[in-house]
């Protein structure tokens, strides 16, 4: 057993003691570490046998984690319960500490959301005394990790919760508390970076005088030394005051002009770029920000900044970003770059064919650099960043339908492996029951597709199951948009998040957009939660009943059910079930939940049942390595 089992098992039997809060935050860190390296170890296997190995300890490793984390949670989690016994001020002293470590280094924004709010009804109890109460520190954490999270779905109701979060760690109340200054100058640095203003929730004057606080407090060097201990993030702070009104530009007034008059920004870009040209330490990014401004005052045309863009961005491909781990600040500068890009070269008057290629070169650069990102990213921005290239106009108007589909598919393999194998084998079961059902009984599927006879169905076989099988890969497209909620599988999720989840079929209707060919999926994505009878199951306002694809849809219904439910990889929150003991539940569910028709159909062919048994049994490994060969194998 290893060192960490051990530990694990002494701590889970010997009730609590004094270092119960060390031991709970020790195993937490401990998991991720080993959750991380699992993750970010994929791309180093070689080989069909070494990969599917690989798999089965990644699975009995991942499942491991989220048991002994759902254990630790839930038992900080009850220590701190309202109906426990009273603990110390010395406990919440030592709960905060480890909290703020382990989301510094671990950004897990659910699970800082709820720890911060056992923190919350504590300070505000008014048993924490005065020299303990750092009210403003755990605020505004509290109010990031709902930034954080109102990115995956541009939920503008979260980053309100976020923004409220942040001006109660600044309310005066305050003041006499151990962090309330510091606290002045992380929240004012935050806002200058603009986060509640891209959600929709802060207005820009708000921003102007957080900055301008910032500068003022940065002027008073004994203050500053006293609040922010380290050097590294003084110059950070001095460096966001000097770009400001850079980033004012970039991020708010290049977007929605009607925040400033037209003078005053041109006067604020003419400085900057004045500043910028002669900078030889500027990066990428800034540079090709700067040749934006140059062109909207009029000073190059979009050719030249094309032209100097594509330089810059050969360089840089070729210097750091073209092998090894993307780290998080990379992905993000990089993706930055290709907005910038993508803006000259929609503008510019190259040819159509010549500015496709630009396009489907950075779109396989996209590819590639997802495929290599850090597992752990501590800034969600590039889930948003994610949704907002893959569906950008200004990319997608240069690839054709496949073009788009196969970039959209890559991207998918790219951020979500489970989740597309998840959806490969259930295409895989989907197509071969449609089969069979087209052969045995044709009758039930009349008025699929066209068919309006026994003889079609059987004529048009071929063609029921492919659009089944199709409709099964992009059913959980709308994943993409919460990634970091399906990609939790190191400990159980929160309400909060099964809430979020339950949002995946709606988040991906914005992808079915991107091609004609994928609208005809739409209420297989919609309706694949939905139950047989339609009165339960999400989302609410869908009416799966009135569908002209129902029997279709409620064949992916069962074989979605069936594949997650049997899962030996990616689904730790369950234990795997055998067939028999699923299909018990189908038969007692069988016209409420699920089409009674289908269910019976299984149970009256033993060589359908088989050939599940052992597609859900062993199918499993030559799933995961073709997605493996075809879109990550290293040598690729």
């Amino acid at each position: 057993m290893c060192v960490l089992c051990t530990m694990f098992a002494v701590f889970a039997t010997s009730g609590y003691g004094q270092n119960t809060i060390d031991q709970c935050f020790e195993i937490l860190t401990q998991n991720r570490k080993l959750y991380n390296a699992y993750n970010d170890s994929i791309y180093t296997i070689n080989g069909h046998d070494e990969w599917t190995a690989f798999i089965q300890r990644h699975s009995v490793a991942n499942n491991h984690i989220y048991e002994t984390d759902k254990a630790v949670i839930k038992k900080l989690l009850d220590y701190f319960s309202p109906d426990s016994v009273e603990r110390s001020n010395y406990d919440y002293e030592l709960f905060r500490i480890r909290l703020i470590d382990y989301d510094s280094d671990y950004s897990d924004p659910f699970l800082t959301v709820n720890f911060c709010k056992i923190l919350e009804r504590y300070y505000e109890s008014g048993k924490c005394p005065l020299e303990l109460n750092y009210a403003p520190q755990v605020y505004g954490r509290c109010g990031l990790a709902y930034y954080n999270i109102s990115l995956m779905t541009a939920d503008t109701l979260v980053a309100q919760q976020g923004y409220n979060y942040m001006k109660r760690s600044l309310d005066p109340r305050w003041a006499s508390t151990p962090f309330y200054m510091t606290n002045r100058f992380n929240q004012n640095y935050n806002q200058i970076r603009q986060i509640y203003y891209f959600s929709g929730v802060q207005p820009i004057a708000e921003i102007n005088a957080a900055a301008a606080e910032l500068k003022e407090l940065l002027q008073n060097d004994s203050l500053a030394h006293a609040c922010i201990s380290s050097e590294s993030t003084l110059r950070k702070f001095r460096a966001a005051v000097d770009l400001y009104e850079e980033g004012l530009i970039r991020n708010a007034y290049l977007v929605d002009s009607t925040i400033m008059p037209k003078a005053k920004a041109d006067s604020i870009m003419r400085c900057i770029i004045d500043r910028n040209i002669t900078n030889r330490k500027l990066g990428v990014s800034q540079k090709l920000r700067t040749l934006v401004m140059m062109e909207r005052l009029g000073e190059i045309s979009f050719d030249t900044a094309l032209q100097l863009a594509l330089r810059l961005y050969d360089r840089q491909w070729k210097e750091q970003f073209q092998t090894g781990i993307i780290k998080p600040y990379e992905l993000s500068d990089y993706l930055a770059q290709i907005l910038s890009i993508s803006y000259f070269v929609d503008n510019s008057s190259h040819s159509r064919s010549y500015k496709r290629n630009i396009v489907k070169r950075l779109c396989r650069d996209i590819e590639d650099v997802y495929s290599r990102r850090e597992h752990q990213q501590k800034n969600l921005g590039y889930v948003k960043k994610l949704r907002q290239l893959v569906t950008h106009e200004r990319i997608i108007k240069y690839l054709t339908p496949d073009e788009r589909i196969e970039f959209l598919n890559t991207l998918f393999v790219a951020t979500q492996l489970s989740t597309y194998a998840h959806s490969l084998h259930v295409g895989i079961l989907a197509r071969y029951i449609t089969m069979k059902v087209a052969e045995y009984e044709p009758e039930l599927l009349v008025g699929m597709l066209g068919c309006k006879t026994a003889r079609s169905v059987r004529r048009n076989k071929q063609r029921l199951a492919q659009h089944i099988y199709d409709a099964a890969l992009y059913h959980d497209l709308g994943k993409n948009s919460i990634m970091p909620v399906v990609h939790n599988d190191y400990r159980a999720l929160f309400d909060e998040e099964f809430a979020l989840i339950k949002k995946h079929s709606e988040l991906g209707l914005p992808y079915l957009a991107l091609a004609p060919a994928l609208a005809q999926y739409r209420d297989h994505t919609l309706g694949h939660h939905k139950w047989y009878d339609g009165t339960r199951g999400y989302p609410a306002w869908y009416d799966n009943t009135k569908s002209e694809y129902r029997t279709l849809v409620d064949i992916l219904t069962i074989c979605d059910c069936l594949q997650a439910a049997t899962e030996r990889v990616g689904r730790n929150y369950k234990r795997k079930k055998k067939l028999d003991t699923l299909m018990d539940e189908f038969r007692r569910d069988a016209g409420t939940r699920y089409n009674p028709d289908i269910v019976r159909f299984i149970d009256e062919h033993p060589d359908v049942h088989d050939w599940l048994n052992e597609s859900i049994e062993n199918n499993w490994r030559d799933i995961y390595y073709d997605i493996y060969s075809q879109y990550i194998q290293p040598n690729k």
